[in-house]
């Protein structure tokens, strides 16, 4: 099964968001990028709902609306949601609060594993061992300058986090 086109219309911007809370030029502003994710969510269940719309925003650079709504949800999917909202901001400490508040969570291993192919070339092997760690990547956010290299590979790792992520509210991933 594969993401509804509206979903990876939203998801699969022109540009990849920064690792900070700067805007780009291409994100959509709150008003379209709430009408487009009305229609994203037809093809989803309630439940659903709010993550998706939570991560959507946050994809597209509306930090404090997507807070809004990540901040009441109570679940391991709510939390590393409202984690990645918070190493944004940057307000490292709070993401690694939140990520704590996840705890272990499924999606990891699919982090480590489609992001271990752009670590190759990379100096940032603590992201992962066997397992993907999350409270390295704030680490990695925290200390990356852009225009470098590694702020280029941290910014596709957060899109691999961001796809996985509605991948797994989306499609039920394991």
């Amino acid at each position: 099964m594969d993401l509804p086109s509206v979903i990876k219309d939203l998801l699969y911007t022109n540009s990849l968001p920064s690792l900070g809370s700067e805007k780009r030029d291409d994100s959509f502003d709150l008003t379209k990028c709430d009408d487009l994710i009305e229609n994203a969510l037809e093809f989803t269940g309630t439940e659903q709902q709010d993550l998706i719309r939570s991560a959507l925003l946050l994809w597209h650079d509306h930090l404090e609306a997507s807070h809004e709504i990540s901040q009441c949800l109570n679940s391991k999917d709510g939390c590393f949601l409202h984690a990645l909202m918070h190493r944004r901001e940057p307000d490292f400490p709070n993401a690694k609060y939140w990520l704590n508040q996840t705890g272990q969570y499924k999606a990891y291993s699919e982090i480590a594993r489609r992001s271990k192919i752009l670590l190759i070339e990379e100096s940032l092997p603590s992201l992962f061992t066997d397992e993907w760690n999350p409270y390295a990547m704030v680490d990695s956010v925290e200390h990356a300058k852009p225009n470098t290299q590694t702020y280029k590979t941290l910014q596709k790792i957060q899109q691999i986090e961001m796809e996985i992520f509605i991948e797994k509210i989306t499609l039920s991933y394991p």
